[in-house]
């Protein structure tokens, strides 16, 4: 009996090896071919409401078989012209985020040259702080704080974003929204560090013209206040970088007049002299950037007028405007500016 069962086992594992064998043979022969694998959507409806389009006529012209040069060409066989074109649905996960049209059927594109794109300025704005970290802070009654500048300055990028939109710039934000807290103190440098790179990662990834990083102040002293603007004169761009923070400075003091409010007008500031680094500007994302780069102090926080001021989104978005029309203007001066639009 214990011997018929291992007889019997035996032949079991050999016809399964033999099945198992003739499979393998079977697909490797099928695909060989040159045939698509077929397959079943299983889902009865699809994720998304994208429908595969008409199939173009380059997608159903087959092209001619080219001359087999090698042996393992020789396996290769040509669909039919009468055979039509499959275009599978794309699933829905796998679609783009954008309104990106899938292409349809293999290689369909191939022969088409890219279409030229005219070329449209390209402005990074960098609110400062967020993911974790709050900047300058002010408190309110109870001691409670009542405003971060990280909150400041992601609404003054906002309303920049769109102003300069409205001028034709694609404008990229270095962040959205606040992130959340690591933890119950402050972030760890070397984490602030990694953050700031990114960011100038960001505007060279996307090969930006123009890098404006938005920040209020901060001090020990309650009483100081007021606007001022850094540049790095230790830079390629140190002169345009100079003249934007120029532009700049009197936009901002401008729209704080627009609104109503007397700010002090602190001045420019280089970063390698007012830091008293020795030619070495102590800002990262101004020094980093490949582009003409500045970074803003709008205020103080730590001033109670100054912070009034910023609490107001009327204020915010007057400076956002003019500051908008100082960087449009300093655009044409370098002959960076869009186009207008054709008639």
């Amino acid at each position: 009996m214990r011997v018929r069962f291992h007889v019997l086992a035996a032949c079991g594992l050999a016809i399964l090896a033999s099945l198992v064998v003739a499979s393998t043979l079977a697909a490797h022969a099928h695909l060989t071919e040159g045939s698509t694998p077929s397959y079943e959507v299983m889902k009865a409806e699809p994720e998304s409401d994208v429908r595969p389009s008409a199939v173009t006529p380059e997608a159903t012209t087959t092209a001619p078989e080219p001359t087999a040069t090698a042996p393992e060409r020789q396996t290769t066989r040509t669909v039919p012209d009468s055979a039509p074109t499959q275009v599978y649905p794309v699933p829905g996960e796998a679609l783009p985020a954008t309104k990106a049209r899938a292409v349809e059927g293999p290689g369909s594109l191939l022969g088409r040259q890219p279409t030229p794109q005219p070329h449209r300025p390209t402005i990074i704005l960098d609110p400062g702080h967020g993911r974790g970290d709050p900047g300058a802070v002010h408190y309110g009654a109870g001691g409670v704080v009542d405003l971060t500048e990280a909150e400041s300055n992601l609404a003054i990028a906002e309303h920049l974003q769109r102003f300069l939109e409205e001028k034709g710039y694609d404008v990229y934000v270095t962040r959205v929204g606040f992130g959340k807290r690591l933890g119950p103190g402050p972030l760890a440098q070397f984490l602030i560090w990694a953050d700031l790179w990114a960011r100038v990662q960001l505007a060279d990834a996307v090969e930006g013209d123009l890098f404006v990083s938005i920040h209020s102040n901060g001090s020990v002293n309650p009483r100081q206040s007021g606007a001022e603007i850094w540049y790095c004169g230790q830079h390629e761009f140190g002169d345009e970088s100079a003249r934007l923070a120029e532009l700049t400075l009197d936009a901002a003091m401008q729209g704080l007049s627009d609104y109503g409010y007397d700010a002090v007008r602190r001045g420019l500031q280089e970063d390698s002299t007012a830091h008293h680094s020795e030619g070495f500007c102590q800002f990262l994302v101004t020094r980093e950037v490949q582009m003409p780069a500045i970074l803003t102090e709008l205020l103080f926080l730590t001033n109670d007028a100054d912070a009034a001021v910023l609490k107001d989104d009327r204020a915010r978005e007057a400076m956002a405007q003019r500051i908008a029309e100082a960087i449009d203007r300093f655009m044409r001066e370098r002959g960076s500016a869009p186009a207008p639009p054709s008639s």
